[in-house]
């Protein structure tokens, strides 16, 4: 199974390998909430990851979105892509203007 964001796209297992050090090297503090299950021939989960960016001050951030889910007759998960709503985050992070 192929697992993918709007951030990476996950085919190959080095790249699944590198992607979990290099990010929680960069953060602290990592937490999810999860919400409800909702179905309708694709199976949709709402979460929320709650993290703190090790080199940015002002305390905890967080991001939502929902994971879209497909799973096989045989009920093991076929296809997973994420859809983060990435505006608040964009929104704290520091950037210069033109």
């Amino acid at each position: 199974m192929a697992k993918s964001d709007a951030f990476h796209d996950m085919r190959k297992v080095a790249r699944i390998e590198w992607i979990f050090p290099h990010t929680f090297n960069r953060i602290s503090e990592p937490s999810f909430r999860l919400g409800q299950w909702i179905t309708r021939g694709t199976w949709c989960l709402p979460w929320e990851f709650r993290f703190a960016i090790r080199r940015l001050r002002g305390g905890g951030h967080s991001l939502c979105g929902v994971g879209q889910l497909r799973f096989g007759s045989d009920g093991r998960a076929t296809h997973r892509h994420d859809y983060p709503d990435a505006v608040e985050l964009y929104a704290r992070l520091p950037h210069r203007l033109a």
